[in-house]
């Protein structure tokens, strides 16, 4: 019987590179023809999954509602002043919120019922919808956007060329795409269980989030790099483990708690979040200047422009 073949979920070459390191059942290698390094075997979980993992558990309960460092950058660099957004893999739809706020047609996808759910009860957000980018194309047949946006969402496909496609599918022509992905070159290397499968299963650097996006007939492409009070923020953040706000969200989780008490649980925990943040946030202002050049970003943010299409029949907008 026949093995199936190491294939980039980048670029589908099956031009590898010998493993890099082992987890679990996992090999990480490094495609030889695009630069992605990724795991294998490769099958993404599914909703189900992500909806019971504790580590989403805090997004679904809106324990917190701020906005991403890449949320942010996306927001401050858009490619058009106006227009629609659609972001795909949204979460609980702090970016949507946002987004419609400056003025665009903002919606949002989700596969997490639950995510999506939150959302619509804590930002009053229409166009939030608990499905795939499949079954969106399906859905709403001929819908295009100016803007896609999938932050932190690439890492985690199992064939992430399959699903820049699908991305495509709702671009305009001549329309931007915003990712945002972990920095595979960040220092100083922060590495936990939601940096490996069956959470992330590609890992990136400029060159090859440049060359992904150029292979999928993307231009003009520019990447933002985290800079390093966010940097130092995150180590810091990774630092320091508040057990009390899991165990809250926990027990809110649970079926047994009434209302009220439910909203003093997530109140809490809350409280401590932003507390901690907060402090994460004051010390690493004091540290940015004297670690600077010890520091590289975490996290890029890639923009890219889609090619247009000079076959007219292709013209559906």
């Amino acid at each position: 019987m026949s093995l199936e073949p190491i294939r980039c979920p980048a670029c589908h070459s099956t031009r590898q590179s010998e493993p890099l390191e082992r987890y679990r059942q996992w090999s990480l290698y490094e495609c030889l023809e695009c630069g992605v390094q990724h795991f294998w075997p490769a099958k993404n979980p599914g909703a189900d999954w992500y909806q019971e993992n504790e580590m989403y558990a805090a997004r679904d309960l809106m324990v917190v509602d701020w906005l991403g460092w890449y949320h942010r950058a996306a927001l401050d660099n858009m490619p058009v002043r106006s227009g629609s957004v659609i972001d795909v893999g949204c979460g609980n739809g702090a970016f949507v919120a946002a987004a419609a706020e400056r003025g665009y047609e903002a919606w949002g996808i989700d596969f997490s019922s639950k995510a999506i759910e939150a959302g619509r009860r804590h930002f009053r957000l229409q166009n939030l919808y608990a499905m795939r980018i499949e079954d969106f194309t399906t859905q709403f047949g001929d819908r295009r956007f100016d803007v896609v946006t999938a932050f932190e969402v690439l890492e985690h496909m199992d064939d992430a060329s399959a699903f820049v496609l699908e991305l495509s599918k709702v671009l305009k022509p001549g329309g931007h795409l915003i990712v945002s992905v972990p920095n595979r070159e960040r220092r100083p290397w922060l590495l936990n269980e939601g940096d490996l499968p069956p959470h992330h299963f590609t890992r990136w650097n400029v060159p090859a989030i440049h060359g992904f996006l150029a292979r999928h007939e993307f231009t003009r492409s520019k990447v933002i790099v985290c800079p390093t009070r966010i940097t130092l923020k995150a180590f810091i953040l990774y630092r320091i483990h508040l057990g009390l706000v899991i165990r809250l969200t926990r027990r809110a989780q649970a079926d047994h708690p009434g209302a009220i008490q439910r909203t003093a649980m997530l109140a809490r925990a809350r409280t401590l979040t932003i507390l901690k943040d907060r402090l994460a946030d004051l010390a690493a202002v004091v540290l940015a200047p004297v670690l600077a050049p010890f520091v590289r970003g975490p996290m890029l943010v890639a923009i890219a422009q889609r090619a247009e299409v000079t076959n007219t029949a292709a013209q559906d907008d």
